[in-house]
């Protein structure tokens, strides 16, 4: 897989996992040889799949994503729920109250420190946000130490 960065440099990985039951991928891609300056310019995010115990309704979160860009804007907004069952998506989803607009989805909702709690999937008129937690993602695309090279 050819990965381009918004900067036009391009890696190669063949470090990938495909979920059999979401629309979802995950890429680990290389940054070795890579400046700090040049990494300064990248967004990352810190994994920790414990955080998702200690967040509760009410917490502050950050929803962030964009149409034309992957992390193009960010909104704050609280926690309504942090394991919904959602007849919609027909599983256990975040549910989070924050400004934002379709195209957003594929990007994540943080918490305030910068940790990924889940991956965005849709906004209501209300501005309600259904994500999928992290957990999920993980066990969806085996993320946790086992990715695929075929």
């Amino acid at each position: 897989i050819t990965v381009t960065f918004f900067d036009g440099w391009e890696t190669e990985t063949d470090e990938y996992t495909l979920s059999d039951l979401a629309d979802l991928a995950v890429v680990r891609v290389p940054l070795e040889g890579r400046s700090a300056e040049q990494l300064a310019g990248y967004r990352t995010v810190n994994l920790d799949e414990k955080i998702f115990e200690s967040i509760r309704a009410g917490d502050s979160c950050i929803v962030m994503g964009g149409a034309d860009t992957v992390a193009g804007e960010a909104y704050d907004g609280v926690l309504l729920g942090t394991w919904v069952f959602m007849e919609n998506y027909g599983q256990y989803m975040i549910w989070a109250k924050a400004d934002g607009k379709p195209g957003m989805s594929g990007g994540g909702i943080f918490d305030d420190s910068g940790h990924i709690l889940g991956v965005l999937c849709g906004i209501s008129e209300d501005g309600e946000w259904a994500a999928v937690p992290l957990a999920l993602v993980i066990e969806e695309t085996s993320f946790g130490g086992n990715m695929k090279n075929d």
